[in-house]
């Protein structure tokens, strides 16, 4: 199954890959934050950000709060774990609200989550073996640990380490992987292949689905790290 799988990956709309994307403006906000700011707690970070719209305040008042629209996390639980054989209209609604909410409301998502983890977990023909999934339990039960993981859509850095080459090694360590690495999701990384590996077979490998890397090589330590498009 993985081998007719990777060929439709490779493929646009059932035609020659091709890609789509090519021609587009890029646009990123990068931001720069001293450790000590931040470590004061210690030094496993939690990391989450979203954007919001602001609204006109009065006088010389900055702007103020207003309703959030987008979030970034961990890659892909919205686009791959939120109703990812429904139908797109429904699809688009869950991610828009799982994007808005705020985290007290991530849980909410977990039982979806759960229920696309299945999915992927058939991918192998081999049931049980992603990653947490316990294979003593029968559906939904057995991919509540993971949905309930990925619902809480932080990204787990490790300050105190300085190399960043692993995905989710933090969280792994957290269940008894060995770690020298600092997790997170560092921009050489190829973190969609690992995340699906995970969810596929339960192994931090990269699940091959035809991109790999970037078309350019980004810096881990010099601002504004990511290269020029």
């Amino acid at each position: 199954m993985l081998k007719d799988m990777h060929a439709t990956w490779q493929q646009t709309s059932g035609g020659p890959a091709a890609n789509f994307l090519a021609g587009w403006n890029t646009s990123a906000i990068v931001v720069s934050i001293d450790l000590p700011v931040v470590s004061g707690g210690g030094p496993m970070l939690a990391v989450w950000a979203r954007t919001e719209r602001r609204q006109p305040a009065h006088g010389a008042q900055p702007p103020v709060a207003g309703a959030p629209i987008d979030r970034v996390g961990r890659p892909l639980t919205a686009n791959a774990l939120l109703a990812t054989v429904g139908e797109p209209d429904i699809a688009d609604a869950l991610k828009e609200g799982y994007n808005r909410a705020d985290p007290a409301g991530w849980q909410a998502f977990a039982t979806e989550i759960g229920r696309n983890l299945a999915l992927y977990d058939g991918f192998d023909g081999v049931a049980g073996n992603q990653w947490l999934a316990e294979g003593s339990q029968d559906s939904p039960a057995r991919y509540q640990r993971l949905a309930a993981l990925l619902a809480d859509d932080r990204l787990w850095i490790d300050s105190r380490r300085t190399t960043c080459a692993e995905f989710l090694a933090v969280e792994r360590a957290a269940f008894g992987a060995a770690n020298t690495d600092c997790g997170g999701r560092a921009p050489n990384v190829d973190v969609n292949g690992a995340f699906r590996s995970m969810l596929i077979r339960g192994t931090p490998d990269t699940s091959d689905d035809g991109v790999d890397h970037d078309d350019r090589v980004h810096s881990n330590i010099d601002f504004p790290f990511l290269a020029a498009p």
